[in-house]
C-alpha cells in the first residue's frame, strides 16, 4: 500500500509538471541531475525543439511561460534645467524629449539591460542625438516606462518609471541593475561549467524597433560550453530569418529542482545589436553569450543538502539504553 501511494504522488506530481512545461520526459532528457555525492551524471540525448501548428507545442509553452520575464521596454526622458531643479522640457509637441526601446530581463532581485536603456541620451532614437546640444545645461530625468510582453498588441504605460541603478557589468555592454520599485519574481541563476545542453529563445519585434506593435518567440535548441573565469561563451544556432532580426535572446537551461519539478534556469543573455558574422558558407548563425556573474539573482541549487541529524542527547540516549539491556 506504501508503494502504491508512492507511486499516485509521482505521477500527480509529474502531470502538473507537464501540464506547465508540455512533455516532462522531453524536458528532463536534457536537465542536470545530481548524484548523492553531488557529481553531476551525463545528460541524455539532446530535446527536440519541434514547433508543431495545430496543437502547442511544449516549445510554445515555455516561450509562454518566460513572457514577464523576457520582455520588449520603452524608456522615455525629459530634460531638467540644471539651474531650476524640477522643471521639465520636451521636444516640440512630444510628451518627453526622446527615448530609446531595446529588451529587459527580469532576474529574481534584479534586471539585465543593454547600456542604451542605462542611458538613453547616449544614443537616443533619432540619427542626430539631439541631447548633446543640451547636455551643459540640462540633465536627462527619466519619465515614463512602457512595456511590450508576448501577445500584448501596442505598448503598456507602467505605473512605476523604471529607474535603474548599475550594480554590475557583464560581457558585450549589458548592465545588470536593480530597482526596488519593480522587484518581483524573475529568472533563476543557472550553475556550473562544462557542456550544457540549452533553449535559445530569440525575442523579434513586429516593424520597426521604433514604432513596434508587437514582439514573438522563437526557440531554438543548442550545445554551449560554459568554461570557468570567463565571462561569455560563443555559440552558433542554424541561420533563420528570427535570429538574424532579433533584438536580442535569453539562453535557458531546464533543471530538475525537486521530484515532478522542472526550473528554466538562465545561462545568459544575447544582444544582438551589433553582431557581427564570420564570413562563411556552413549557414549558421554565430553569438556571444554574456553569462550571468555569481552576485546576480539566486541561483537554483539541485543539490539537497539536507541529511539525518541526531537529536540533542540523542546518543547518550542511545548508551543509557546499551546499559539497561546489559543489567
Amino acid at each position: 500500500m506504501k508503494k502504491l501511494l508512492i507511486c499516485m504522488i509521482w505521477v500527480m506530481s509529474a502531470s502538473m509538471a507537464m501540464a506547465q512545461f508540455g512533455d516532462l520526459d522531453d524536458i528532463l532528457n536534457d536537465a542536470p541531475v545530481v548524484n548523492n555525492d553531488g557529481s553531476m551524471k551525463e545528460p541524455k540525448p539532446s530535446v527536440s525543439c519541434k514547433q508543431s501548428h495545430g496543437e502547442a507545442s511544449d516549445v510554445q509553452l515555455i516561450e509562454k511561460c518566460i513572457a514577464d520575464g523576457f520582455f520588449l521596454v520603452r524608456q522615455e526622458y525629459q530634460l531638467e534645467q540644471k539651474t531650476n531643479p524640477g522643471s521639465r522640457y520636451n521636444w516640440g509637441d512630444e510628451q518627453y524629449f526622446d527615448y530609446q526601446v531595446s529588451f529587459m530581463v527580469r532576474l529574481k532581485d534584479g534586471f539585465i539591460i543593454p547600456d542604451r536603456i542605462l542611458s538613453p541620451w547616449t544614443e537616443d532614437a533619432f540619427e542626430e542625438n539631439k541631447f548633446n546640444q543640451y547636455k551643459e545645461t540640462h540633465n536627462p530625468v527619466f519619465s515614463k516606462t512602457l512595456t511590450m510582453k508576448l501577445g500584448q498588441k501596442g505598448w503598456k504605460t507602467e505605473g512605476k518609471v523604471f529607474c535603474p541603478k548599475e550594480e554590475d557589468n557583464l560581457y558585450n555592454g549589458l548592465k545588470y541593475v536593480k530597482d526596488d520599485g519593480w522587484a518581483g519574481d524573475g529568472f533563476l541563476r543557472a550553475t556550473g561549467y562544462g557542456k550544457k545542453k540549452v533553449y535559445v529563445v530569440w525575442m523579434k519585434v513586429d516593424g520597426d524597433e521604433q514604432d513596434s506593435k508587437s514582439i514573438s518567440f522563437h526557440t531554438n535548441c543548442t550545445e554551449v560550453e560554459i568554461e570557468q573565469g570567463k565571462n561569455y561563451c560563443e555559440a552558433y544556432v542554424p541561420l533563420n530569418s528570427y535570429c538574424q532580426h532579433a533584438e536580442g535572446g535569453i539562453v535557458l537551461e531546464p533543471v530538475t529542482n525537486g521530484m515532478g519539478r522542472v526550473v528554466l534556469a538562465l545561462v545568459g543573455v544575447v544582444d544582438n545589436y551589433d553582431n557581427e558574422q564570420p564570413d562563411d558558407d556552413l549557414k549558421r548563425w554565430y553569438f556571444n553569450i554574456s553569462l550571468l556573474g555569481q552576485n546576480m539573482s539566486e541561483s537554483v541549487d539541485p543539490n539537497n543538502d539536507n541529511s539525518l541529524t541526531p537529536t540533542e542527547g540523542a546518543n547518550s540516549g542511545d548508551n543509557n539504553n546499551k546499559e539497561s539491556s546489559k543489567q
